[in-house]
Protein backbone atom coordinates (compact mmCIF):
# COMPACT_ATOMS: atom_id res chain seq x y z
CA UNK A 1 0.00 0.00 0.00
CA UNK A 2 1.41 3.51 -0.64
CA UNK A 3 -1.65 5.90 -0.19
CA UNK A 4 0.41 8.88 -1.08
CA UNK A 5 0.40 7.21 -4.95
CA UNK A 6 -3.24 6.44 -4.56
CA UNK A 7 -2.46 2.77 -3.51
CA UNK A 8 -4.52 2.55 -1.33
CA UNK A 9 -5.67 -1.77 -1.49
CA UNK A 10 -3.81 -4.72 -1.16
CA UNK A 11 -4.34 -8.54 -0.50
CA UNK A 12 -2.61 -10.87 1.67
CA UNK A 13 -2.62 -14.34 0.56
CA UNK A 14 -1.04 -18.11 1.55
CA UNK A 15 -1.66 -21.42 2.35
CA UNK A 16 -0.80 -23.87 4.57
CA UNK A 17 -1.28 -28.02 6.12
CA UNK A 18 -1.65 -28.11 9.96
CA UNK A 19 -1.95 -31.37 12.05
CA UNK A 20 -4.38 -31.00 14.42
CA UNK A 21 -5.38 -32.60 17.80
CA UNK A 22 -9.56 -32.79 18.28
CA UNK A 23 -11.38 -29.78 18.86
CA UNK A 24 -8.31 -27.31 18.55
CA UNK A 25 -9.11 -23.67 17.84
CA UNK A 26 -7.64 -22.20 14.32
CA UNK A 27 -7.25 -18.60 13.99
CA UNK A 28 -5.91 -16.08 11.30
CA UNK A 29 -4.00 -13.63 12.45
CA UNK A 30 -2.36 -10.38 10.72
CA UNK A 31 0.06 -7.91 12.43
CA UNK A 32 1.51 -4.90 10.58
CA UNK A 33 5.55 -4.89 9.92
CA UNK A 34 5.57 -1.09 9.07
CA UNK A 35 6.30 1.78 11.50
CA UNK A 36 3.25 4.06 9.78
CA UNK A 37 1.10 4.70 12.86
CA UNK A 38 -0.34 7.47 11.36
CA UNK A 39 -2.09 4.98 8.91
CA UNK A 40 -5.17 3.53 9.26
CA UNK A 41 -5.96 0.44 7.84
CA UNK A 42 -9.37 -2.14 7.49
CA UNK A 43 -10.35 -5.16 6.24
CA UNK A 44 -12.34 -4.95 2.92
CA UNK A 45 -15.77 -7.20 3.65
CA UNK A 46 -16.25 -7.96 0.16
CA UNK A 47 -12.39 -9.34 -0.28
CA UNK A 48 -12.09 -11.74 2.85
CA UNK A 49 -12.30 -15.37 2.87
CA UNK A 50 -10.51 -18.67 4.22
CA UNK A 51 -11.05 -21.59 2.84
CA UNK A 52 -10.36 -24.84 5.42
CA UNK A 53 -10.51 -28.31 3.64
CA UNK A 54 -10.29 -31.57 5.86
CA UNK A 55 -7.68 -34.26 4.35
CA UNK A 56 -7.80 -37.81 4.83
CA UNK A 57 -5.35 -38.87 7.53
CA UNK A 58 -4.17 -41.35 5.21
CA UNK A 59 -2.64 -39.26 2.63
CA UNK A 60 1.35 -39.23 1.88
CA UNK A 61 2.19 -35.41 3.35
CA UNK A 62 5.27 -33.51 3.71
CA UNK A 63 5.68 -30.37 5.70
CA UNK A 64 9.30 -28.67 6.34
CA UNK A 65 10.78 -25.70 7.49
CA UNK A 66 13.70 -23.68 8.06
CA UNK A 67 15.65 -24.20 11.95
CA UNK A 68 17.40 -20.27 11.06
CA UNK A 69 17.25 -17.99 8.95
CA UNK A 70 19.63 -17.56 5.39
CA UNK A 71 20.57 -15.33 2.69
CA UNK A 72 18.38 -15.07 0.43
CA UNK A 73 19.36 -14.90 -3.76
CA UNK A 74 21.59 -12.39 -4.89
CA UNK A 75 21.11 -12.00 -8.23
CA UNK A 76 18.18 -12.58 -11.07
CA UNK A 77 19.73 -16.33 -11.14
CA UNK A 78 16.73 -18.41 -9.79
CA UNK A 79 18.22 -20.55 -6.58
CA UNK A 80 16.38 -23.40 -4.32
CA UNK A 81 14.75 -22.01 -0.53
CA UNK A 82 16.42 -24.75 1.41
CA UNK A 83 14.54 -26.51 4.15
CA UNK A 84 16.23 -28.41 6.92
CA UNK A 85 13.42 -29.19 9.48
CA UNK A 86 10.74 -32.18 9.14
CA UNK A 87 7.43 -30.89 11.08
CA UNK A 88 5.83 -33.98 9.52
CA UNK A 89 6.39 -36.59 7.27
CA UNK A 90 4.92 -40.33 6.15
CA UNK A 91 6.52 -42.84 4.33
CA UNK A 92 5.93 -43.53 0.36
CA UNK A 93 5.18 -40.59 -2.51
CA UNK A 94 7.32 -37.72 -0.79
CA UNK A 95 10.86 -37.87 -0.06
CA UNK A 96 13.60 -35.17 1.11
CA UNK A 97 16.41 -34.19 1.30
CA UNK A 98 17.60 -32.57 4.46
CA UNK A 99 19.64 -29.14 4.48
CA UNK A 100 18.44 -28.70 0.58
CA UNK A 101 15.47 -27.86 -1.84
CA UNK A 102 14.75 -31.35 -3.37
CA UNK A 103 11.38 -32.78 -2.71
CA UNK A 104 11.31 -36.00 -4.59
CA UNK A 105 8.05 -37.54 -5.96
CA UNK A 106 8.31 -41.00 -5.89
CA UNK A 107 5.14 -41.85 -7.45
CA UNK A 108 3.27 -40.41 -10.68
CA UNK A 109 0.41 -38.05 -10.15
CA UNK A 110 -1.14 -34.90 -8.77
CA UNK A 111 0.16 -33.49 -5.50
CA UNK A 112 -0.91 -30.52 -4.09
CA UNK A 113 1.78 -27.74 -3.27
CA UNK A 114 1.98 -24.81 -0.08
CA UNK A 115 5.13 -22.82 0.01
CA UNK A 116 5.52 -19.42 1.86
CA UNK A 117 8.55 -18.22 1.80
CA UNK A 118 9.15 -14.79 4.22
CA UNK A 119 11.65 -11.95 3.27
CA UNK A 120 13.05 -8.96 4.78
CA UNK A 121 15.48 -6.54 3.44
CA UNK A 122 17.73 -4.21 5.57
CA UNK A 123 16.16 -1.46 7.06
CA UNK A 124 18.01 1.19 4.72
CA UNK A 125 16.25 3.43 1.88
CA UNK A 126 15.73 1.12 -1.25
CA UNK A 127 13.06 -0.79 -3.22
CA UNK A 128 13.80 -4.41 -3.75
CA UNK A 129 11.40 -7.47 -5.56
CA UNK A 130 11.72 -10.95 -5.27
CA UNK A 131 9.75 -13.73 -8.00
CA UNK A 132 9.27 -17.33 -6.86
CA UNK A 133 8.13 -20.30 -8.70
CA UNK A 134 7.97 -24.25 -8.31
CA UNK A 135 10.37 -26.51 -10.89
CA UNK A 136 9.85 -30.16 -11.58
CA UNK A 137 13.59 -31.25 -12.70
CA UNK A 138 14.52 -28.10 -13.12
CA UNK A 139 11.56 -26.79 -15.63
CA UNK A 140 9.47 -24.14 -14.57
CA UNK A 141 5.85 -25.39 -13.27
CA UNK A 142 3.89 -22.26 -15.65
CA UNK A 143 1.21 -20.64 -13.59
CA UNK A 144 3.97 -20.99 -10.02
CA UNK A 145 5.39 -17.34 -10.49
CA UNK A 146 4.76 -14.99 -7.81
CA UNK A 147 6.04 -11.65 -6.50
CA UNK A 148 6.67 -9.45 -3.94
CA UNK A 149 8.13 -6.17 -3.53
CA UNK A 150 9.33 -4.53 -0.35
CA UNK A 151 9.56 -0.71 -0.38
CA UNK A 152 12.36 0.11 2.63
CA UNK A 153 12.94 2.41 4.94
CA UNK A 154 11.78 5.06 2.78
CA UNK A 155 10.86 8.60 5.56
CA UNK A 156 11.57 6.01 7.98
CA UNK A 157 8.05 3.75 7.38
CA UNK A 158 10.17 0.32 7.54
CA UNK A 159 8.28 -1.07 4.41
CA UNK A 160 10.98 -4.26 4.62
CA UNK A 161 8.70 -6.95 4.76
CA UNK A 162 7.45 -9.52 1.83
CA UNK A 163 6.33 -13.17 1.49
CA UNK A 164 6.39 -15.16 -2.03
CA UNK A 165 3.32 -17.52 -1.35
CA UNK A 166 2.51 -19.98 -3.71
CA UNK A 167 -0.09 -22.45 -3.84
CA UNK A 168 -0.67 -25.03 -6.37
CA UNK A 169 -1.38 -28.14 -7.68
CA UNK A 170 1.15 -30.26 -9.89
CA UNK A 171 1.63 -32.93 -12.27
CA UNK A 172 4.23 -35.16 -12.09
CA UNK A 173 5.87 -38.23 -13.32
CA UNK A 174 7.81 -40.98 -11.15
CA UNK A 175 10.81 -39.75 -9.14
CA UNK A 176 10.58 -36.01 -10.69
CA UNK A 177 12.26 -33.03 -8.12
CA UNK A 178 10.17 -30.98 -7.01
CA UNK A 179 11.81 -27.20 -5.83
CA UNK A 180 10.85 -23.94 -4.65
CA UNK A 181 12.64 -21.22 -5.93
CA UNK A 182 13.39 -17.54 -5.88
CA UNK A 183 15.69 -14.83 -7.88
CA UNK A 184 16.60 -10.99 -6.75
CA UNK A 185 14.80 -8.80 -9.70
CA UNK A 186 16.95 -5.81 -7.85
CA UNK A 187 17.91 -3.89 -5.16
CA UNK A 188 19.04 -4.97 -1.64
CA UNK A 189 19.84 -8.30 -0.99
CA UNK A 190 17.11 -10.15 1.88
CA UNK A 191 16.77 -12.53 4.47
CA UNK A 192 14.67 -15.09 4.37
CA UNK A 193 13.22 -15.92 7.63
CA UNK A 194 12.50 -19.45 9.37
CA UNK A 195 9.59 -17.89 10.79
CA UNK A 196 7.79 -17.41 8.25
CA UNK A 197 8.98 -19.97 5.57
CA UNK A 198 7.47 -23.07 5.13
CA UNK A 199 6.47 -25.78 2.24
CA UNK A 200 3.80 -28.45 2.37
CA UNK A 201 3.24 -31.42 0.11
CA UNK A 202 0.53 -33.22 -0.39
CA UNK A 203 -0.07 -36.13 -2.25
CA UNK A 204 -3.75 -36.15 -3.85
CA UNK A 205 -6.20 -39.53 -4.39
CA UNK A 206 -5.73 -40.76 -7.79
CA UNK A 207 -9.47 -40.48 -8.15
CA UNK A 208 -9.15 -36.54 -7.75
CA UNK A 209 -10.97 -34.71 -10.00
CA UNK A 210 -8.14 -31.72 -11.21
CA UNK A 211 -8.59 -29.26 -13.94
CA UNK A 212 -5.96 -26.80 -14.98
CA UNK A 213 -6.45 -23.61 -17.33
CA UNK A 214 -3.21 -21.57 -18.00
CA UNK A 215 -2.90 -18.80 -20.59
CA UNK A 216 0.25 -17.85 -22.75
CA UNK A 217 -1.03 -14.94 -24.97
CA UNK A 218 -0.32 -11.86 -22.78
CA UNK A 219 -3.66 -10.51 -21.95
CA UNK A 220 -3.78 -6.79 -21.69
CA UNK A 221 -5.13 -5.72 -18.14
CA UNK A 222 -5.10 -1.86 -18.92
CA UNK A 223 -8.50 -2.12 -20.67
CA UNK A 224 -11.14 -3.42 -18.15
CA UNK A 225 -11.78 -6.44 -19.84
CA UNK A 226 -13.48 -9.19 -17.59
CA UNK A 227 -12.69 -11.78 -16.91
CA UNK A 228 -9.12 -13.24 -17.41
CA UNK A 229 -9.48 -15.60 -20.12
CA UNK A 230 -6.98 -19.13 -20.49
CA UNK A 231 -5.93 -20.11 -23.59
CA UNK A 232 -4.61 -23.52 -22.82
CA UNK A 233 -5.62 -26.74 -20.88
CA UNK A 234 -3.10 -28.18 -18.60
CA UNK A 235 -4.56 -30.77 -17.36
CA UNK A 236 -7.49 -33.03 -18.85
CA UNK A 237 -10.56 -32.33 -17.04
CA UNK A 238 -12.89 -35.13 -15.18
CA UNK A 239 -16.46 -35.08 -16.29
CA UNK A 240 -17.32 -32.95 -13.00
CA UNK A 241 -15.57 -29.68 -15.12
Amino acid sequence: IRDSSGDDEMVISGGAVVDVTTNSLLRLKTRRTDANSTKLLQVIPSHTAIQLLKLDDGLDCLRVTRSSDTNAAASTTFTDVAYNQIDETSAGAISFTSDSGDITLNNAGHYLVLANTGLQKPNVDGRTGYTGQLTLDGVAVEGSKTTTYMRGNVEAMEGNDGVLSIGMIVQATTGQVLNVEHMKEGGDNATILATRTALAVIALPSGADFIRLEDTSGQNLNDGTWPVAFATQAAPPDAVF
